[in-house]
């Protein structure tokens, strides 16, 4: 096996009409904007913390975590919202399985990956309403009907509604690994 890493800006290359989805399987988004690239510097420039423990087995990875059983189920159900193609299946397994290993609410991320994977752009504007809204729960629109049986799925897999600050965490961290801007 082998990677490749591709620096581009995206939104140049898609109005040269390339197709980025299908050459990019885990898209990372450095930064987008001033505030972006100044926080990226920032992390760049912070002195790393010693790590907490004395050694590393680099025989395992949190990325070879196992799927539990609510995690397959929940990951099944949003398929159809992450897209259509086998492709586009396999790129919101690929970015969940990478993008779980952080502090973000698990079944809330998988929601927010399906839709910048695969939500079409009235879904993203209608997730980024819902995600500006006041209130301490992320609330579907009336018309988002994808988005509400999504937004009910995950809220079902954690046994409570989708408080805003879990949302937003998560929005944040799959914006990173959406291709779209």
């Amino acid at each position: 096996g082998f990677v490749t890493a591709i620096a581009a800006d995206a939104g140049s290359l898609e109005s040269a009409g390339v197709q980025l989805d299908k050459f990019v399987q885990i898209p990372v988004r450095v930064a987008g904007s001033q505030d972006g690239a100044a926080r990226w510097l920032m992390d760049l420039l912070e002195t790393p913390k010693a790590p907490e423990h004395a050694a590393l087995d680099a025989t395992h990875s949190r990325l070879d975590e196992k799927l539990d059983g609510g995690e397959t189920t929940l990951l099944a159900t949003l398929a159809p919202l992450a897209g259509a193609s086998p492709r586009e299946i396999k790129r919101f397994a690929n970015l969940y399985r990478l993008a779980r290993v952080s502090s973000a609410d698990r079944p809330v991320l998988a929601l927010m990956l399906a839709i910048a994977v695969g939500g079409n752009s009235a879904e993203r504007d209608g997730l980024r309403q819902a995600l500006n809204a006041s209130g301490p729960t992320l609330m579907a629109r009336a018309g988002d009907e994808r988005l509400a049986w999504a937004l009910a799925a995950v809220e079902s897999q954690r046994g409570a509604p989708v408080d805003m600050t879990a949302a937003r965490t998560a929005h944040s961290l799959a914006e990173t690994f959406s291709l779209r801007a």
